[in-house]
């Protein structure tokens, strides 16, 4: 649903791509004027993250999801910069129960650029917001039952523009 200034409707869509269903997280609109909505979909056999792009209208233009069917990846913070959007959340990388660390960016096509997942963890680990950097690269925050003092703790992690990880303080 699209408001103006007062309040008022200007338009309102509804998305479904088949599945059980959809939980939204993100919503963003990018210099194009398209809507960015970045949500979890979620079907029998698991979750995955979906991106959906709508026009200035509210009318489709694409609807995709992303990462592997059987995980539960979730879109929980997005950023966008010109065209480039990058989103983070929480997926299940490997066989085990424990969530990871995800991170899509896309150049405004619809496709990604490139993910990152990490499954290296024995805990869950879970991206809750990102934002891009002056460098091209984005920092993520969120929580880590892996690494630290126990329990939940805060990180704080630093990628560069191609997703490689350069630091992560914990």
């Amino acid at each position: 649903m699209k408001l103006d200034a007062n309040g008022t409707i200007v338009w309102q869509t509804t998305v479904d791509n088949g599945t059980l269903y959809q939980d939204p997280y993100a919503i963003f609109e990018n210099s194009m004027g398209l809507f960015i909505l970045g949500a979890n979909s979620v079907s029998r056999s698991g979750g995955e993250t979906w991106i959906v792009q709508l026009d200035l209208n509210g009318s489709l233009i694409s609807n995709a999801t992303r990462g592997t069917s059987g995980t539960n990846e979730y879109a929980y913070g997005a950023d966008i910069s010109g065209d480039d959007y990058i989103m983070t959340g929480s997926g299940n990388q490997s066989s085990s129960w424990d969530k990871d660390i995800y991170i899509v960016q896309d150049h405004g096509s619809g496709v990604s650029s490139w993910t990152y997942g990490d499954g290296t963890g024995t805990g869950h680990d879970e991206g809750r917001d990102v934002a891009f950097t002056a460098d091209g690269g984005a920092i993520i925050t969120g929580y880590t039952e892996t690494w630290g003092a126990g329990g939940r703790d805060a990180f704080l992690l630093k990628i560069d523009s191609l997703g490689v990880v350069q630091w992560m303080e914990v």
